[in-house]
């Protein structure tokens, strides 16, 4: 949960010190699954992984768990996504 802990407190941080603000029609539902979404990426997890472990069962454990990992932040993202984020007057105009 690092990503998304890491993503929504810079971006809160950031706000709140005036440096940056929100896009229009972002809202932080919006910010918390970019953050959830976030945890899909691997790949460098992977590469790390294998300059790490030369046993075979090490790798491929961490392979697993990366793997797992990158599933369960996908569930969390397309769940919060679902459910959390709602589409907003201006995005319902944008499609029309």
């Amino acid at each position: 949960m690092g990503k998304p802990a890491g993503i929504l407190g810079v971006a809160w941080i950031l706000v709140k010190l005036g440096w940056c603000r929100l896009p229009q029609g972002v809202t932080w539902r919006g910010v918390i699954l970019i953050g959830l979404l976030a945890g899909i990426g691997f790949t460098m997890s992977i590469f790390i992984a294998m300059l790490a472990f030369d046993d075979p069962a090490l790798l491929a454990a961490a392979k697993s768990g990366v793997l797992v990992g990158s599933i369960v932040a996908a569930a969390f993202g397309l769940t919060w996504g679902f459910y959390a984020v709602k589409p907003t007057p201006e995005s319902k105009a944008a499609d029309a």
